[in-house]
């Protein structure tokens, strides 16, 4: 049996001021299979340690980084995740902005 590719979700938002049901959100992608949800932050925990956690414990393979703004942070997750040994190509960005959700 290979390893499971594993997708961790991580949402930030820059700005305090959005309209989305995160905890309805949170509810569909445990659906997923082989996708994880970090906890919802506002940017301020996120940190190189906190991100390395993430990676090691849930043993992500690709990380999605969902919000407002998600290209803020790409650069420190891309950083940790090939630091992890992983490929930067596979940190994805979803921009809410750009798809009108926010």
């Amino acid at each position: 049996m290979g390893a499971q590719n594993i997708t961790g979700v991580f949402f930030y938002f820059s700005n305090s001021n959005f309209q989305l049901k995160l905890k309805e959100i949170n509810e569909y992608l445990k659906n997923i299979p082989e996708v994880v949800v970090i906890p919802y932050t506002k940017g301020e925990a996120f940190t190189a340690d906190v991100i390395s956690k993430e990676i090691n414990n849930k043993n992500l393979q690709k990380i999605i980084i969902a919000g407002d703004t998600p290209g803020m942070v790409k650069g420190l997750f891309t950083k940790v995740f090939v630091k992890a040994g992983k490929k930067a190509e596979d940190v994805l960005l979803v921009n809410f902005k750009e798809h009108g959700i926010v």
